[in-house]
């Protein structure tokens, strides 16, 4: 399993909540045989409301190479939950559209750490 960064993924900061998410997506990932490569796909993009916590370096999405799917998706993201706890958000966004994703955030109305 590789972790991989688009050539459009930007980031001003690598802030503690960055390092967590960051941290925890290769853990899980590593304990996963699908799918081969997760591409990081947005940390700072242009393309949130400018209201959004990837402005703040406080969230990311990623998913796999489009048009490979996680065998299951769902069983990532509840992983993915799990490892990150209750100070994260993790949401499977956009499924079975070309911009499926999953999205992870510090959680609304916390600041991490």
């Amino acid at each position: 399993m590789r972790v991989l960064v688009t050539d459009k993924v930007r980031f001003t900061e690598l802030t503690p909540a960055l390092v967590r998410i960051e941290s925890a997506l290769l853990d899980v990932a590593a304990t996963r045989t699908d799918p081969d490569v997760i591409w990081i796909t947005a940390i700072q993009n242009g393309k949130h409301m400018p209201t959004s916590w990837h402005y703040r370096n406080a969230a990311l999405d990623f998913f796999t190479e489009r048009g490979v799917a996680f065998v299951d998706v769902e069983s990532f993201v509840a992983d993915l939950r799990l490892a990150l706890g209750p100070a994260f958000t993790v949401l499977h966004e956009d499924a079975g559209t070309p911009n499926e994703h999953v999205h992870t955030q510090v959680r609304k109305g916390i600041t991490y750490p």
